[in-house]
């Protein structure tokens, strides 16, 4: 007991275990006797060419451990006088993975030495969640567009918004959601360093695919050492070591390897359909030492060129560009360290470029995303491993329309937007402190712990410069101006700060695994100076500010359980039922500062009847304002400084989840698992305005479109024009689901991966004190949730499958041929068709009432079929060269990924986008 307080103490001032995720993985186990008995004092031997050897002594109960592994492939020697000497290769180490390795020896008067290669166990006993590994084998061989939201869409229970064929969505990043989520709560992490863009909540730039050394991929039953609910990404890259090694590559396709998929339909209005130009993909790595034994060096390029058309024929050209550098080194057995470097640059034209955006209206992008990452891990003792990393990421992008500071505007009668677009530009540093370790308890209490505590310190600035060319936005009708958008300049400069702390003990007695935890997280955030101007059509609306900043606007903290348990039925670790309980707490967006930022987005939307036929609004010809953002617009006696918004609330939404699962290891590396996850989601916080937060509607009428007719409300009482981000009322989520996989490592000449997932979010409003306006309430509570998603090209995809089919395989036939392939079918997302009410009374705008419940109408079934054959061939004793040829799409799918759902629009039904057609792609790899 004194131990383990003694090690608490010292584990809470140290920290340990790298947060959000772990670069690591650890070997464990027992060498024992023929007969069971357990062997104390074996001197157990870890060594692999990109590490210093280590040695152990098993304990008095015949155990060994090594922790904090880098991953790859090691070779265990386990000695005793009197017995064997076995010398186990190709014992292989998986992020955040606990590789068993049981070992039995034989007495033996004469020295032996026997070599043997080793099976690790598929079944991980310690793991309790939902966590995917992809090793090198999976990436390098599978057919895929060669980037992580590909790789995503390919595990269970994740939608990803994008089909990517062949690489064509490839320069864009693609949006997810897993198991209730919205996707704001993905934690982006690249050798242990959280990435994550707390702007976007996306991930901060683009990489390189064959920098991989292997992804982890967590979608529910997280341990204490991940924050959120939302899908964990862990990337490891490559490293050096003490063999040369390396590989070059190159990919191409383009528009004579494409086959036709265009309905007859949408050639009738003029449509090529989607299609690729041209992608080009090439590259190289190389590692190997710079001092055998202690230094290492690993280094990559890679470039990408993807030209993709939209539906309409439209360019959509990237150009993606990727630097790595890494050294990694030991100091002694003791002491290993890393210095890490990435720079990836993005060339983007046409961006947005989709069936209702032309040219004009599409953006040039461009903007590089640099890490530096530094890394020290001491094992301080056989049993207390302690490590520290600093991170700083140099982030930024901007966007430019093509079409430049003319007027912008959106003809409604068709949805087709025109003239240009909004500009922006922003710089988004991050950096990040951890300081971790972890501390093995062989004995108390009856069992063996895993102690692990973890502090990380995190900086997120965030300064955006945007706004329109003109200070306006026009909206038309059949020509004719009704509507224009007034704005101010935006720069706002606003700072996210997270502080974190977590501690948990991985306790093993007998056949039972528990791992117990808890996690802190405090977040805030504030505002810095900037000066703006405002609108010249509306100065005492939307005036020129020179803001002073504040000091802390808003801070949340978060304390939360995180309960796993794991039960090996059998006893011989090839059958494990899990349980596990958790609590999660969101992250913040650096965005909520600037709620309360004057220099942010500052926003009046106003009627228009253009009385002099200018195309140009003079202060005469506004009329009601329709929407606000960003300050009062109906009281001039208000304080230009105050945006008219509060933040009153110190809850995050918060996830509550359940999960109980069973594997079974049927075969050498192969095993079933079947999962049961349920998760509530509440806590939610909202901003209605003040005056109508009591919910003062009445019913306005009701409007009928695209052969549908909904009733649709309106207030009662005029806006306040201010409002308060607050807890929302009587409003959670629910989703329940089931997943069934198979896994079957490469072995025996044939590996594969196979799920099935099914599973719904509902969404429930308690009482009417959860909602203000009550248009869509009754096709709303009870029925799915379906989280909106936009992006390049992309407007109205509504993310919600409820059941997903996915199957990769390989098999490598005779004469160094492989054939490798990927089965998807899916769900259609939800198609929810909206109608849109006449102007409301009291500055209420339009209703957008959806026409049937959420998802009730489903996009149709998407099915996809990608096929890879390569051929390898030895060249001398210098390395394998790969020819290599992929088909995406096989079938020639022109499956509809999306339709206008605006039941008022003379395009209302149209398609707007569908799967690119057939596809071959080209590829030669030489490995060294």
């Amino acid at each position: 007991m004194k131990k383990i307080l003694l090690t608490g103490l010292l584990l809470a001032v140290c920290a340990t275990f790298a947060l959000a995720q772990t670069t690591t993985g650890s070997i464990y186990g027992t060498v024992k006797t023929a007969d069971g008995l357990v062997i104390p004092d074996v001197k157990v031997s870890l060594s692999a060419e990109h590490a210093a050897t280590i040695t152990s002594m098993t304990s008095q109960r015949g155990v060994f451990r090594f922790g904090e592994l880098p991953i790859g492939t090691f070779t265990l020697t386990f000695e005793k006088d009197g017995y064997q000497k076995i010398v186990l290769e190709g014992v292989v180490v998986r992020i955040a993975a606990a590789s068993r390795v049981d070992m039995t020896l034989e007495a033996s008067a004469a020295e032996q030495v026997i070599t043997i290669t080793g099976e690790t166990a598929v079944v991980d006993l310690k793991k309790t969640g939902t966590a995917t590994n992809l090793s090198q084998d999976y990436l390098a061989n599978i057919p895929s567009a060669r980037d992580p939201w590909v790789i995503m869409d390919q595990v269970a229970g994740i939608n990803v918004d994008r089909v990517n064929v062949g690489g064509s969505e490839s320069g864009q990043q693609s949006n997810f959601v897993s198991k209730g989520d919205d996707g704001d709560n993905a934690m982006w992490n690249v050798d242990g360093i959280t990435i994550t863009d707390q702007s976007s909540m996306s991930s901060p730039g683009y990489y390189d695919y064959d920098s991989f050394e292997e992804m982890q991929i967590t979608t529910s039953g997280a341990d204490a050492s991940i924050q959120t609910a939302g899908v964990a990404l862990n990337f490891i890259t490559k490293q050096g070591s003490d063999t040369l090694h390396g590989q070059g590559s190159a990919y191409y396709t383009g528009e004579s390897l494409q086959g036709e998929n265009v309905p007859s339909d949408l050639e009738a209005l003029g449509y090529a359909g989607n299609q690729i130009d041209s992608i080009k993909d090439y590259g190289f790595d190389v590692g190997g030492p710079i001092w055998k034994g202690n230094l290492w060096f690993w280094g990559a390029y890679r470039m990408q060129n993807i030209s993709m058309l939209a539906i309409t024929g439209m360019v959509d050209a990237t150009e993606l560009k990727n630097y790595n550098l890494k050294f990694t080194g030991q100091a002694g057995d003791r002491n290993r360290w890393t210095f890490f470097y990435t720079r990836g640059e993005k060339i983007k034209t046409g961006r947005n470029a989709a069936w209702n955006r032309p040219p004009e209206t599409t953006h040039d992008q461009g903007g590089p995303t640099i890490l530096y990452k530094v890394e020290d891990t001491f094992l301080a003792t056989d049993d207390l491993i302690l490590s520290g990393k600093f991170a700083y990421v140099d982030s930024g992008f901007f966007l430019m329309p093509q079409g430049g500071d003319a007027i912008p505007f959106r003809e409604d009668s068709t949805y087709m937007y025109g003239g240009s677009s909004w500009y922006y530009d922003t710089k988004r540093p991050e950096y990040q402190l951890t300081v971790t370790g972890e501390q093995y308890i062989e004995e108390a209490f009856g069992g063996s712990h895993e102690i692990k505590a973890g502090f990380e310190w995190r900086k997120t600035p965030v300064t955006s410069l945007s706004g329109y060319g003109a200070d306006m936005f026009q909206v038309l009708w059949e020509g004719e101006p009704y509507e224009v958008w007034l704005t101010g300049k935006v720069d706002a400069k606003k700072v996210a700060m997270r502080t974190s702390f977590y501690a948990m003990d991985i306790f093993n007695i007998d056949r039972w695994t528990f791992n117990i935890g808890v996690r802190y997280d405090r977040q805030w955030g504030y505002n810095q100076a900037a000066t703006v101007a405002g609108n010249p059509v509306i100065p005492d609306i939307i005036p020129d500010l020179n803001y002073q900043g504040t000091d802390t606007v808003f801070e949340v903290s978060t304390f939360v359980p995180r309960i796993g348990a794991t039960y090996d039925v059998f006893g011989d670790g090839k059958t494990v039922v899990r349980a596990n309980f958790s609590i999660y707490g969101d992250q913040i967006m650096a965005g909520t500062a600037e709620l309360v930022n004057p220099a942010g987005w500052r926003e009046v939307d106003m009627e228009w009847t253009d009385l002099n036929g200018d195309m140009y609004p003079q202060r005469s010809e506004l009329g009601a304002i329709t929407w606000w953002y960003g300050l009062n617009p109906f009281d001039s006696t208000a304080d230009p400084y105050d945006t008219g918004m509060r933040i009153e609330t110190s809850q995050l939404p918060r996830t509550t989840e359940f999960l109980l699962g069973v594997e079974r290891e049927v075969m050498p590396e192969l095993s079933v698992a079947g999962t049961f996850i349920y998760r509530y989601i509440d806590k939610f916080n909202w901003r209605p305005d003040d005056a109508w937060v009591n919910d003062p509607y009445t019913l306005a009428g009701s409007v009928s479109q695209g052969g549908f007719t909904r009733e649709y409300y309106e207030p009662t009482v005029d806006p306040a024009g201010t409002s308060a981000l607050q807890p929302q009322p009587d409003y959670n989520r629910k989703y329940m689901g089931v997943e069934f996989q198979v896994t079957k490592r490469l072995a025996d000449k044939w590996m594969a991966n196979a799920s099935f997932s099914y599973g719904d979010t509902k969404v429930y409003y308690g009482s009417d004190k959860a909602y203000t306006d009550p248009t869509n309430i009754p096709v709303l509570d009870g029925y799915s949730y379906a989280p909106e998603t936009s992006g390049s090209g992309k407007a109205s995809i509504f993310m919600n499958s409820k059941w997903a089919f996915k199957l990769t395989g390989l098999y490598q036939l005779p004469f160094d041929i492989n054939i490798s392939g990927y089965l998807s079918m899916r769900e259609g997302f939800a198609y929810p068709i909206r109608l849109r009410s006449p102007y409301r009374n009291f500055s209420a705008g339009r209703a957008y009432a959806q026409a049937e419940p959420m998802g009730e109408n489903h996009l149709p079934l998407l099915t996809m079929v990608d096929f890879r054959v390569e051929k390898t061939i030895n060249v001398s004793d210098f390395g394998r060269l790969g020819i290599i040829m992929d088909v995406f799409n096989l079938l020639n799918t022109d499956t509809t990924l999306g339709k206008n759902r605006d039941g008022w629009t003379s395009s209302f039904g149209q398609v707007t986008e569908i799967v690119n057609p057939r596809i071959f792609r080209l590829g030669v790899r030489f490995q060294f």
